[in-house]
């Protein structure tokens, strides 16, 4: 079976699923990219309810969240982009006020903003898909955990030797806390550790990267999560006292100079 002939397969299988009639919608399924059709396939199964099911969405999410998180790189880099070429474009016109741009001006100056609107609605599709397989992660490891599904059989599912595994996980995560298979992926368990440190899986770390992302958008979103990771980081762990950071100085140019954290009153 072709990619084509097996995404027509999942979109069948989703409009017949969930009864889409919508012709506008079936028209944008059949003109949807291959890693699209997949992606939307795996946020539209419903919950898993057997070890089967469980298992069988665990390895659609390891297949294919490498996409989610690759698109959410190009709409950040996308946007990036776009904003720099406003920036420029108001530099350069010079002009503080829309009622001085010329038609021609005034055209590129509209379009520009869309672009930013579009993709900034993009980056954060991206970003929910993000959440959305990480949520859906959680779920199916919070099952393993109540049927105690052996360590061999989850290393296998992550694609990684059991042994390793094993080494992967020692002194990194406590056997006895909630979420235990859970925080075995988010500490690396897809990772091969050598005497001399640590070396990438040869399939890759695809699941680590997913948990990492859909932290660091948790973040984003949830300034007290951040403030408390930022003064865990500079405080408990002591970073405060050696960071630095890049300052873009008036000239575009960028500087390297200490940073301070912000100051804590202490009861």
């Amino acid at each position: 079976m072709t990619r084509q002939e097996y995404k027509q397969k999942l979109m069948r299988k989703i409009i017949f699923t969930h009864k889409i009639k919508d012709k506008d919608i079936i028209k944008e399924l059949k003109n949807a990219s291959f890693e699209d059709t997949t992606l939307l396939h795996i946020q539209m199964r419903p919950l898993p309810r057997t070890l089967k099911q469980h298992n069988s969405q665990f390895i659609w999410i390891k297949r294919h969240c490498d996409y989610a998180i690759r698109y959410k790189r190009e709409c950040y880099n996308k946007l990036t982009n776009l904003k720099n070429e406003y920036s420029k474009f108001i530099k350069e016109n010079k002009i503080k006020n829309t009622n001085d741009f010329t038609p021609e001006q005034y055209t590129k100056y509209r379009l520009l903003l869309e672009l930013i609107s579009l993709e900034e609605q993009n980056l954060e599709t991206a970003k929910d898909s993000i959440i959305d397989l990480n949520g859906k992660l959680e779920y199916i490891c919070d099952y393993y955990d109540r049927i105690n599904l052996p360590l061999s059989e989850f290393a296998s599912l992550c694609g990684i030797n059991y042994v390793s595994a094993k080494l992967n996980i020692k002194d990194e995560t406590d056997d006895t806390e909630d979420h235990k298979y859970w925080n075995y992926l988010f500490n690396g368990i897809e990772d091969s550790r050598e005497d001399t440190g640590w070396k990438s899986n040869r399939n890759g770390i695809p699941i680590f990267h997913l948990t990492t992302q859909n932290f660091m958008i948790m973040m984003e979103r949830n300034k007290e999560l951040k403030d408390k990771v930022d003064d865990y980081v500079m405080h408990t762990m002591g970073m405060a006292k050696g960071a630095m950071k890049f300052k873009t100085d008036d000239e575009g140019n960028q500087i390297l100079e200490k940073y301070y954290h912000p100051l804590k009153v202490i009861k």
